[in-house]
């Protein structure tokens, strides 16, 4: 455990000597020091995560390049299925795809955050707290998918459709989740403003009806049999539920509220965290559905 807290410290200890004080003597060798050090521990960590155990797993049993196959019929997207066959045409041991896809979340993270802010630690810390075990350690193939979308976001406001859908289509070989991707471009109007909390009155209250429209996509293909599972997976314990919608409903309403009309000043993710807040009061009625679709807010909100 020691080894995960010593960069969430030396995070926060950046966060006032650079992104406050504005030090600059020192800034670019901690972040390479944070991002190497990242690396390696989740790289190298071993049977941390529930899903990654369940990874391991089914990795004894995945192809080398030479018998890899693209389909969308296997368990796994075909994204993954390739990336599997890479690390398993080196070695059959899973630490070596554990470093791969730790290479490309944490590379994907850090080349995010520094193109979009000077904050850069107060960003990562933010990351920390929201998601950061979660994207390494458990949702593996779904992280890798959300981190690719965090790039899209210019291509989705700036109406960029080809290159958009491009993307959305790669996301979607690593997670069919990603198909939620299709119909964001109809939801870039929302934004915190009056209309915003009158959404979100009708959005709790239409949460209570969830149920009866899942019900409804039984026959849908591929996409439908997962929903229909999700059905009566309405909750993971009320004070886990509750936490959640304090961190990510909550919390980043509130937070994007005070910067907007607090401060005056201008959010530029301020559609994909309206989004995260809606969500995430969303998530407290069906956590497993409207989770995923979090997954994809948090990392352009960071």
């Amino acid at each position: 455990m020691f080894l995960y807290t010593i960069p969430f410290f030396i995070t926060l200890v950046s966060i006032f000597a650079f992104d406050i004080n504005g030090y600059k003597k020192g800034k670019i060798i901690v972040w390479a020091f944070l991002y190497i050090y990242l690396l390696l521990l989740i790289g190298f960590r071993y049977r941390v995560g529930g899903d990654t155990i369940n990874y391991m797993g089914y990795y004894e049993w995945q192809s080398d390049l030479e018998n890899y196959q693209f389909t969308f019929g296997d368990i796994m997207q075909p994204g993954y299925n390739f990336l599997c066959a890479v690390t398993k045409s080196i070695s059959p041991d899973f630490y070596v795809f554990q470093l791969l896809h730790s290479f490309i979340v944490n590379t994907l993270l850090f080349i995010f955050i520094s193109k979009n802010t000077k904050y850069i630690f107060s960003a990562l810390f933010v990351f920390f707290f929201m998601s950061y075990m979660n994207f390494t350690c458990e949702v593996m193939r779904e992280s890798i998918a959300a981190l690719i979308f965090a790039f899209l976001y210019k291509p989705l406001i700036q109406k960029k459709w080809m290159i958009y859908y491009l993307g959305v289509t790669l996301c979607m070989m690593f997670h069919l989740s990603a198909f939620i991707l299709i119909i964001f471009p109809f939801l870039t109007w929302i934004k915190f403003n009056r209309k915003y909390l009158l959404l979100l009155i009708c959005i709790s209250l239409g949460m209570f009806f969830l149920n009866r429209v899942l019900i409804l996509t039984q026959n849908v293909l591929i996409i439908g049999d997962k929903i229909a599972d999700y059905t009566n997976e309405t909750t993971h314990g009320l004070l886990v539920d509750s936490l959640k919608l304090l961190r990510l409903g909550l919390f980043p309403i509130l937070f994007a509220l005070l910067i907007k009309f607090g401060c005056h000043r201008k959010i530029m993710f301020e559609n994909p965290i309206a989004l995260l807040g809606l969500f995430g009061f969303m998530a407290f009625f069906n956590p497993v559905i409207f989770g995923r679709v979090i997954n994809y807010l948090i990392g352009c909100s960071v």
